[in-house]
């Protein structure tokens, strides 16, 4: 109602502002021109209103004209360029009575338009997805049960015992060889014996002294060896690791 009101006013104003034109001039032409604008409003005919209307302006650049323009391009759904017609009206009028209603007007235009491109816009895109690093899987050490190797020790203790085996038979070499000394039946043969005895003695000594300590640092190596030697598993579970020896 209040639209209509408004534009009725803005007819009188129009048609007052232009009706003292002489026939035949660019005015009159405008004012026919503004009449038939108005009329087209009116039927909804807003794109035939706004041509008849930018016309009647070329014609005649009356202030009021641009104000029919605007709203005849608001009804063409054109909020842009009713934006800027209605201010060129304030700009170009004198006196306005309803400048801040038209002021108000255009600022709620605005606001469309600011909320219609923020609606267009296309949605920001999703923020990336975070990268899934696989865990490293904990790595699973068996360690094989080391066995301590005893050759060295058994060797030295076997060499041992045949030195002191060789040392008991050369004593029973000498034994013998001493035997035949004191049974012999001339000095010669007896010296002889003696002498071979004295010899086998001498073999067997050196032979139990070797052998005895090729024995002792055969069992001294063995049972370090042995203190040394150590079974080592390894298990690993959910977030545990175990470690057994055996000795």
């Amino acid at each position: 109602m209040l639209g209509a009101l408004r534009a009725s006013a803005i007819v009188v104003v129009a048609t007052a502002a232009l009706a003292a034109a002489d026939p035949g001039t660019d005015k009159t032409r405008a004012l026919a021109l503004f009449g038939e604008s108005a009329k087209a409003y009116k039927t909804g005919q807003f794109e035939r209103a706004a041509s008849l209307l930018r016309e009647a302006y070329g014609l005649y650049p009356e202030p009021i004209l641009l104000y029919n323009l605007a709203r005849a391009l608001e009804g063409l759904g054109d909020t842009v360029g009713a934006i800027a017609q209605y201010q060129r009206y304030l700009d170009a009028a004198v006196d306005i009575p309803d400048r801040a209603g038209i002021e108000r007007r255009i600022a709620v235009m605005k606001e469309q338009l600011a909320a219609q491109k923020r609606a267009d816009a296309p949605p920001p895109p999703p923020p990336p997805r975070p990268r899934i690093v696989p865990s490293t899987p904990l790595p699973v050490v068996i360690d094989t049960p080391r066995r301590a190797s005893y050759v060295g020790p058994i060797a030295v203790i076997g060499v041992g015992v045949a030195a002191l085996a060789g040392g008991a038979g050369a004593g029973v070499l000498a034994q013998h060889a001493h035997a035949s000394a004191v049974a012999a039946a001339d000095q010669l043969t007896a010296a002889n014996d003696q002498r071979d005895a004295t010899r086998y003695a001498a073999a067997a000594n050196i032979a139990f002294v070797a052998g005895g300590a090729l024995v002792a640092t055969g069992a001294i190596w063995l049972v370090v060896r042995a203190r040394q030697h150590r079974d080592t598993h390894v298990r690993v579970g959910a977030g545990s690791i175990a470690a057994a020896w055996s000795f």
